[in-house]
């Protein structure tokens, strides 16, 4: 067996947290290991094994990662995950990439000391929007009486698409404010049930300010109709 080391997230050192009484990928327990004033959490692995099992294995795996990572973020003030599946031969290999890549590592982690991410999709059920659009249609007149269908459907569909840009910017106008930075959501184009997701975003958001940003949802909910849903997920360590 070709042990080596599963990274997870690099964090600040803290001297009172020097342990970490957690759990990883197939139950191996998570070690600290030390550079300068950085910890890296990893677990040992079969690195002849990992990555090749079974896609419920792998899957059991990454929620793991997922565990961990969201446990560090309760005991640390600073967590910069690592991207799942990075591995090292062992500790001093762990150690050594962690030197080297120091600056870099010390300064993203200045960056997210006290921040936490949260992720704001909003769905809407395209059907009721469309009828609305078409009850309003600019000429006037009925869409029934309108000769060319396809011609209909083109406008609808654009005046729908004006109408998902005008609503994300409504929704990021409002969020923005809450957040010390952002980035488009991870989350690809995707529904919720008969629901279509129209927007996703991310936000870095100070813990502090966590309560601020639920309560900017909120009011997006009480303020929009029924057509629209939304949803937050997080606090999640930043990736």
């Amino acid at each position: 067996m070709d042990k080596g080391m599963l990274v997870y997230a690099v964090v600040d050192r803290e001297r009172d947290r020097e342990t970490c009484p957690l759990t990883g990928a197939h139950d191996a327990p998570i070690e600290m290991i030390r550079c300068r004033d950085l910890s890296v959490a990893a677990s040992p692995v079969d690195l002849e094994c990992f990555g090749r099992d079974s896609p419920e294995s792998l899957r059991s795996d990454l929620l793991g990662y997922q565990a961990v990572n969201m446990a560090l973020l309760g005991r640390y003030r600073a967590v910069a995950p690592m991207r799942f599946g990075l591995t090292a031969k062992n500790r001093a290999h762990v150690a050594e990439v962690l030197d080297t890549a120091y600056v870099q590592l010390r300064a993203l982690l200045n960056r997210l000391a006290g921040k936490v991410e949260m992720i704001f999709h909003a769905f809407w059920d395209l059907n009721p929007v469309l009828k609305e659009i078409a009850s309003r249609d600019e000429r006037g007149q009925s869409p029934s009486a309108d000769p060319d269908l396809s011609g209909l459907g083109r406008r609808l569909f654009e005046a729908a698409e004006a109408r998902r840009k005008e609503l994300s910017r409504a929704f990021h106008t409002k969020l923005a404010p809450c957040a010390v930075d952002f980035a488009d959501g991870r989350a690809p184009a995707g529904s919720l049930g008969r629901l279509e997701r129209i927007f996703t975003q991310s936000y870095l958001v100070e813990r502090d300010r966590e309560q601020q940003f639920d309560a900017v949802v909120d009011e997006l909910g009480a303020t929009h109709d029924s057509s629209l849903t939304f949803e937050i997920v997080g606090p999640l360590p930043p990736y």
